[in-house]
């Protein structure tokens, strides 16, 4: 019977009574189900013992994608018992995506992944490795998670469009290109329902239309020479076609603030290209909701690199890392300091 096993078969059985020539029992269609094993799936505890009234005992059911290949696993769980009212089979399933991981220079859809023989999906796992630019050229452009490692930059350029339906860990930069004519958001990632976000980046008011601009934010990283407690350590830079005044609100997470700061005490800190740094906008608003910090910086008039701190005096370094600052019509180039380059252990697809 092992040839049938792992799915369900129709089988006919025929009584015939010897006795009485007209007397026949037919039963159609009865199931024959022959249960096989799930290797991807186990359970703890497998066996338990459940009293009267409502008792009822927690299992933990384990997935385990490691040996499966790219594709959709189904089953079902089935308890055992020794009442008449054996619960009901309970379905399962898994889905196993593909790895991508940026091995040069390129676009989303199939340039950055080269031998890759097609597009990230929904199910699927993006690395933006260390040294590489990955532009999304889609309006549809998704996958299940977002990892950019140090080093590392994700850009999505004016009408294109990318969902996450998992989890965004930012530890590069991420940049975004949008027309601001109003309350606009940048860099919040969420899935294609719309109903989940999974990165908030910022969020830009401003009083007239500032033309096309772009909001590049780096990620769990130190903001200034001065190491990772200067600031928090996620760092804005904000480039407007056209200077408006603006109000602004700068997300963070919870870990990018060092213990060093107060969470409670935050300003938004503007270099416009000379020592020292100056107080972006003219009052804040601070709040925070699970994972997430934000304040709210009005009538921010100068733009290029904004950092956030809890030191009265602002930050004390005198250069910034990793960053071409832009103060009104001013550009000012700024030395780059060292980041440390990281990878990510998992199986990648180059």
């Amino acid at each position: 019977m092992t040839a049938f096993a792992g799915g369900s078969h129709n089988l006919r059985f025929e009584q015939h009574n010897l006795a009485c020539a007209n007397f026949n029992v037919f039963l159609d269609d009865v199931s024959l189900e022959i249960a096989a094993d799930i290797p991807w799936l186990s359970e703890t505890p497998t066996t338990g013992w459940l009293g009267a009234y409502g008792d009822f005992e927690s299992i933990a059911v384990t997935f385990d994608a490691n040996a499966l290949a790219a594709g959709v696993y189904t089953g079902t769980l089935r308890v055992a018992s020794d009442t008449p009212y054996s619960p009901q089979g309970v379905p399962v399933e898994l889905t196993v995506g593909t790895d991508y991981a940026s091995a040069q220079d390129g676009n989303w859809t199939g340039t950055a992944w080269p031998g890759s023989t097609g597009t990230p999906t929904a199910n699927d796992i993006v690395t933006v490795t260390t040294g590489t630019t990955v532009t999304v050229d889609s309006v549809s452009a998704q996958c299940y998670g977002l990892y950019v490692e140090p080093g590392g930059t994700l850009i999505i350029p004016q009408g294109s469009d990318l969902t996450v339906e998992g989890y965004v860990e930012n530890h590069g930069k991420l940049v975004e290109t949008k027309s601001v004519s109003g309350a606009t958001e940048f860099l919040h990632l969420r899935n294609q329902a719309g109903d989940e976000t999974h990165y908030y980046g910022a969020t830009i008011t401003p009083d007239g239309n500032m033309g096309q601009v772009e909001v590049a934010i780096r990620g769990n990283q130190a903001c200034t020479t001065n190491g990772p407690d200067d600031t928090v350590n996620r760092c804005f830079d904000i480039t407007p076609g056209t200077v408006q005044t603006a109000d602004i609100r700068f997300f963070y997470l919870d870990a990018e603030i060092p213990a060093a700061l107060d969470a409670n005490t935050m300003q938004v800190w503007h270099w416009s290209g000379t020592y020292p740094w100056g107080v972006a906008g003219a009052s804040y608003a601070i709040d925070s909701a699970g994972d997430y910090w934000w304040i709210d910086a009005q009538d921010v008039s100068g733009y290029s690199l904004f950092v956030i701190s809890s030191k009265s005096a602002g930050p004390t370094a005198l250069r910034l890392t990793g960053l071409t600052g832009q103060g009104g019509l001013l550009t000012v180039m700024l030395v780059f300091g060292l980041l440390a380059a990281g990878t990510l252990a998992r199986r990648k697809r180059r």
